[in-house]
C-alpha cells in the first residue's frame, strides 16, 4: 500500500497495514520487473530501500520517477520474508519550469 506523500510503501497482511517492526534488523530491497517470466530470482538487480520510523519502505527518487512494476523483499535478521508486488504509477514527463529551460524557438 503506497502511503499518501506517494513515496512509502507499507506491507499488508490480510487487507490491514503490516508496518515493519521497530526492531527489525535484516534488509529490505525491491527489484524491478522486465516483463519476462524466471523461475528465480537470480537474474534480478535487487536494490536496497529504507525502513521508516513508521515501519514502513521508502522508494528511491529514481525508482518513483521511472515508475513500472517491482518486488518488494523484506528479510529479517531470522531468515524470515515479506515479499510484495507494487505498481508505480508513471509518472508525466517533467514540463519546463519557465522560459529558460524552454526549447529554442525553431525558424
Amino acid at each position: 500500500e503506497m502511503a499518501p506523500d506517494q513515496r512509502t510503501c507499507f506491507f499488508l497482511r490480510h487487507g490491514q497495514r503490516d508496518p515493519l517492526p521497530e526492531e527489525f534488523s535484516g534488509w529490505v530491497a525491491y527489484a524491478f520487473h522486465d516483463g519476462v517470466a524466471h523461475a528465480t530470482t537470480a537474474h534480478r538487480t535487487f536494490r536496497r530501500m529504507e525502513r521508516t520510523s513508521e515501519g514502513g519502505i521508502l522508494f528511491p527518487p529514481d525508482q518513483l520517477e521511472a515508475g513500472g512494476r517491482c518486488s518488494v523483499y523484506a528479510v529479517d535478521q531470522t531468515g524470515k520474508m515479506r515479499v510484495a508486488e507494487i505498481h508505480l504509477p508513471r509518472r508525466a514527463p517533467r514540463q519546463p519550469s519557465d522560459e529558460t529551460e524552454a526549447a529554442p524557438p525553431s525558424f
